[in-house]
């Protein structure tokens, strides 16, 4: 479908596409290096006296699962 997309908004410009063209718009190549690296939060973790770990969630994170978790 977005193939016929492509084509088609080239046809309604007066456009014809040559095949790679059209394969360059249909699957857009992504340069990683490019980005900038997002921080990932660590988990933070507690011991248990029961030798298991519990996940330690701040408030906010807290209110984004429940707000997830009604919709």
């Amino acid at each position: 479908m977005l193939r016929a997309d492509v084509i088609n908004v080239a046809k309604m410009n007066g456009r014809l596409l040559p095949r790679q063209e059209i394969e360059e718009q249909e699957n857009p190549q992504t340069n990683w290096d490019d980005e900038e690296p997002q921080e990932i939060p660590q988990i933070k973790l507690v011991q248990t006296d029961k030798n298991c770990w519990d996940v330690v969630l701040t408030e906010e994170e807290k209110n984004i699962i429940s707000e997830f978790l009604e919709v």
